[in-house]
């Protein structure tokens, strides 16, 4: 590993992406996750629409987990505004809260993201 990186504070967030080839993916990710500084993304959309197929490793590694990309979805539907699908996103903002994550809302239209920010102030968390 370069310098640059190795004994600094820099953080590399490994997206999970089990939706692929699962066995390669979790062999590399376990591998690079030896290191200090690289980390794990929780995308919690594309994870419940590939149905959990990456929660189970999330959680045997959750003293890694230190981002999350929060959408809601509807069975392979993703970027849904929060609380418009099928997700507990209480659940996960509760997870957030109690890793210290960082969290992206990660919708695809203007509309969305605020329409998510809405949800998030009405129900106290903004």
């Amino acid at each position: 590993m370069d310098n640059v990186v190795k004994g600094s504070n820099i953080k590399i967030s490994i997206e999970n992406t089990g939706i692929y080839n699962y066995t390669y993916i979790v062999q590399a990710i376990t591998k690079l996750l030896e290191y200090d500084n690289f980390v794990l993304t929780w995308d919690i959309g594309h994870d419940f629409s590939s149905s959990d197929i990456d929660r189970d490793y999330i959680m045997k590694n959750i003293d890694k987990l230190c981002h999350l990309h929060i959408h809601d979805a509807i069975g392979k539907r993703n970027h849904l505004p929060l609380f418009n699908g099928e997700i507990d996103i209480h659940k996960v903002l509760e997870l957030a809260r109690k890793r210290k994550c960082t969290s992206v809302i990660e919708t695809k239209t203007v509309a969305g993201l605020k329409q998510s920010v809405g949800e998030l102030k009405k129900r106290g968390y903004v």
